[in-house]
């Protein structure tokens, strides 16, 4: 798996100064983005909405176990995900996903969450 590009690095980081949101939002967000991910599949089959899920899992696992220190990457990582034309638009892409797989993946490193950022990283080959 490639490491994150300069360009999600720095969308990363230039989520960190934002004001804050909770646990509960985070999640409801992660959830909220997995459900319109799951309804475009209807129409287009090709939206890999398992590897979204399971960067859904990743990010709720996340939000559950990291200290409250770490929320400001966990946040930056939400809203990379829930962004859907991000750096790889995650609909009309055929790899649209694979981005945020790569970019929740660094952030989990960020975190010292190896085996989650691991996960992911497998998942990609």
């Amino acid at each position: 798996m490639r490491d994150p590009s300069p360009a999600v690095i720095r969308l990363l980081r230039n989520q960190l100064g934002t004001p804050a949101l909770g646990r509960v939002t985070l999640s409801a967000q992660v959830s909220a983005y997995l459900t319109q991910v799951q309804e475009e599949t209807l129409q287009d089959p090709f939206v890999d909405a398992e590897l979204a899920r399971q960067i859904a899992d990743v990010l709720h696992t996340l939000l559950k176990e990291v200290p409250d220190g770490d929320l400001p990457w966990l946040q930056a990582a939400v809203r990379y995900f829930v962004r859907h034309a991000d750096l790889e638009d995650d609909i009309t892409s055929l790899t649209g996903f694979d981005d945020d797989a790569v970019a929740v993946a660094w952030v989990a490193d960020q975190v010292e969450r190896p085996d989650l950022a691991g996960h992911l990283r497998d998942l990609l080959g």
